[in-house]
C-alpha cells in the first residue's frame, strides 16, 4: 500500500499484479485474502473503478469476515483503509 499512499498508482498496479493467490498456503488463505482485498479495493478506488466493481470486492470481503469472525475487518475498515 505504500505505492498507493504515495500516489504511485501505476507502480501499485504493477506490484499488485505479481500477487498470485493460488500460491497462498490454505491454512492462511482467508486471513491473507482479507489483506489482498483491502489492497485490491484501495487500488480499485485509485483507478476510479465503477461502483459495481467495488461492490463485488465488498461482497467478497464481507463474506470472508463473516466466515472467519474477524470483527476488526468491518466494511467501514475496508472503505477507509
Amino acid at each position: 500500500t505504500r505505492s498507493l499512499n504515495e500516489k504511485k498508482i501505476k507502480e501499485a498496479n504493477i506490484n499488485f499484479s505479481f500477487i498470485d493467490q493460488s500460491k497462498i498456503t490454505f491454512s492462511y488463505f482467508d486471513y491473507t485474502s482479507l489483506f489482498y482485498l483491502l489492497v485490491k479495493y484501495k487500488l480499485a478506488v485509485a483507478n476510479n473503478a465503477v461502483s459495481s466493481e467495488l461492490k463485488i470486492i465488498e461482497t467478497d470481503y464481507v463474506a470472508i469476515v463473516n466466515k472467519t469472525g474477524f470483527k476488526r475487518f468491518s466494511l467501514q475498515f475496508l472503505k477507509n483503509f
